[in-house]
């Protein structure tokens, strides 16, 4: 019933989380035996098939995502068009000019050149908005990864490494700013204690906020 397991000889108790795609993640510390998570996953058996369900029906209303001249796309919280141009007058095969602009040559590779772009825009921002947040509450990271994940925005290592999925660059700049701020966090407290929270509160107020929000609209931010 465990699709993934994530242990830290950091954390201090159990959580339970179904993904976006359904999948049940648990995280242990390293010393729990696997025959007590799986006691406490079957114990909250009822509980993780209403997520999945919720999640399932998050899935089914995503809108469809196609690759063709003024489909939209968000940046940043807000949409923005796609648009083919000849390559004679492209600047670069794809850009960021308040649309989208691919030259028509890489037009078949449309999806791979937004990517492509979104994780170029994604570890601008996040390192810059990183550098800033550590640099203000006293915080050292070794290094910053951009990655294509589905399941998690961010995550923080034991060594000090954080890692962002690059989909983040699609969301407001306060929903960036609390994932990085989130994030950041867990280089003092590698848990979700008090102290952990006091923390992200100290570095975005609003936390609350954009907990709810990412909630109700991240499945929006996809392709």
């Amino acid at each position: 019933m465990i699709d993934k397991l994530i242990r830290s000889t950091k954390r201090k108790s159990l959580s339970l989380a179904v993904d976006a795609d359904g999948k049940i993640i648990v995280r242990a510390p390293q010393h729990v035996p696997l025959d007590t998570i799986q006691k406490l996953v079957e114990g909250k058996k009822d509980w993780l098939r209403d997520k999945q369900a919720q999640q399932l029906e998050r899935l089914q209303a995503r809108p469809e995502v196609s690759f063709n001249e003024n489909s939209e796309f968000y940046f940043k919280g807000a949409k923005y068009p796609l648009r083919f141009i000849p390559a004679a007058d492209a600047t670069a095969p794809i850009y960021f000019d308040k649309a989208f602009i691919i030259s028509e040559d890489y037009k078949t590779k449309a999806r791979q050149m937004m990517q492509a772009l979104y994780e170029l825009k994604a570890e601008q921002y996040i390192s810059e908005r990183a550098e800033l947040y550590a640099r203000t509450f006293e915080l050292k990271y070794r290094k910053i990864r951009i990655a294509d994940t589905k399941s998690q925005w961010g995550s923080c290592s034991i060594s000090g490494d954080l890692s962002f999925c690059w989909r983040l660059i699609m969301y407001p700049s306060r929903i960036i700013d609390y994932v990085v701020a989130h994030e950041l966090a867990h280089l003092k407290e590698m848990n979700h204690s008090a102290q952990f929270w006091n923390l992200v509160e100290k570095m975005r107020p609003d936390y609350r906020e954009s907990q709810t929000w990412l909630k109700a609209n991240k499945h929006l931010f996809h392709f």
